[in-house]
């Protein structure tokens, strides 16, 4: 009798052992990328299928049936910490009308950009960075309104050279009330303007979607700052604006870059003479193959 337990002891752990082979080495081929016609084995299924809402569902856990909360009634944005002295703080607030805005106190746009942003090297770096990526697409590089997709707009693009973009631009209002004319600054030719452009579209993105979404205030100020960079850069006159010592350099480099430009462009028509006269041959010679083919042998009934 004490040798027949003393086996089934030894029996059961042998039994087990093998159990947790085979149902571990299972599920280990489960897990090295074999295919499975059966759901997969979840071990914490509460990791894979944990509840959550989708964006403007509804639901019934909460009273008023929406998934969405809004925020709590009389509270603002503090910050991404408690510490009051935290510099992001403005940013959640936005009290500065101006830098967030692009406005003065009265509601009328900022004839320059904010002095709470520093224009430097710096901001200019960035702005670069920001228009090359968000509008190069359709007013190029250079701001004139031929960028790639802007070329194949319904309607030419505006340049920003155009002189009514331009700081100091002016235009004439009637006045509602008198009938008397004025002149004022053109809307068009203020900071504030081009940043709520950058921000929010043309038209409330009607004629122009705005990037709020992709660009922050104060990179949108960084664009502001390289806008103005670019129409500089267009308006500048070697004998005025580069010292003396540096004047035979730039022209030659003017001249260099005027010379690839123009080479590249011959060769950019000669390429596409080329092709065209190439297609323009295989069509023909389609075209020789398809009136000298032999004609079908008739089927006699």
């Amino acid at each position: 009798m004490k040798g027949t337990n003393m086996s089934t002891t030894r029996i059961f752990p042998l039994t087990a052992l093998v159990l947790v082979c085979v149902v571990g080495g299972g599920m280990n081929a489960g897990c090295r990328s074999d295919r499975f016609d059966k759901p997969p084995r979840q071990l914490l299924p509460d990791m894979d299928d944990s509840p959550k809402f989708n964006p403007q569902t509804a639901t019934e856990f909460f009273e008023d049936g929406r998934a969405m909360r809004p925020g709590v009634q009389g509270t603002v944005a503090f910050g991404a910490t408690s510490d009051a002295a935290d510099a992001l703080r403005a940013t959640f607030l936005r009290e500065d009308q101006g830098l967030y805005a692009g406005r003065d106190a009265s509601g009328a746009y900022l004839a320059r950009i904010p002095s709470s942003v520093t224009v430097d090297a710096t901001l200019l770096a960035r702005g670069a960075e920001k228009y090359n990526i968000y509008c190069a697409a359709c007013h190029n590089y250079d701001g004139y309104g031929k960028g790639m997709v802007g070329e194949q707009w319904s309607y030419p693009l505006p340049s920003f050279h155009d002189p009514k973009y331009k700081a100091g631009a002016t235009e004439e209002v009637v006045d509602a009330a008198t009938g008397a004319k004025r002149t004022i600054a053109a809307k068009t030719s203020l900071d504030g303007y081009i940043f709520d452009v950058v921000r929010n579209g043309v038209e409330n993105g009607a004629k122009m979607p705005g990037y709020g979404h992709a660009i922050k205030p104060r990179d949108a100020w960084a664009v502001v700052a390289y806008f103005r960079a670019l129409q500089v850069s267009q308006d500048g006159q070697v004998s005025v604006d580069v010292p003396a010592e540096k004047r035979a350099d730039v022209s030659a480099a003017v001249e260099r870059a005027n010379r690839m430009f123009l080479d590249k462009k011959a060769a950019d028509a000669k390429k596409a003479a080329e092709e065209d006269a190439e297609r323009e041959r295989l069509e023909a010679e389609k075209k020789a193959r398809k009136n000298n083919k032999p004609a079908s042998p008739e089927v006699k009934p």
